[in-house]
């Protein structure tokens, strides 16, 4: 594109203006978010190698065989009582 002078019949906007100045200032636009997609590229495969390494230290938990280690040994129906003395 060529520069505008002052004159020119078939100018854009004000007489004196660049129209190269809007290439610049999308170039800027351009460059500007191909660095968001680039950083978002990478957090991404980070986030992804996160995942894969909860999901391979998950299986080696205790209780990974799908019992609760909490309620282990605890077998359903009536509980003795926890507090009975036998002084009566």
């Amino acid at each position: 594109m060529a520069i505008c002078r002052p004159g020119d019949a078939d100018a854009p906007g004000l007489p004196g203006t660049k129209v190269e100045a809007t290439i610049s200032r999308n170039n800027k636009t351009t460059q500007a978010k191909r660095n968001r997609e680039d950083r978002k590229r990478v957090e991404k495969a980070e986030k992804a190698e996160r995942k894969a390494q909860r999901k391979a230290t998950k299986g080696s938990l205790p209780g990974a065989d799908g019992e609760d280690p909490d309620l282990a040994g605890i077998v359903a129906g009536p509980q003795p009582l926890q507090f009975t003395s036998d002084k009566a």
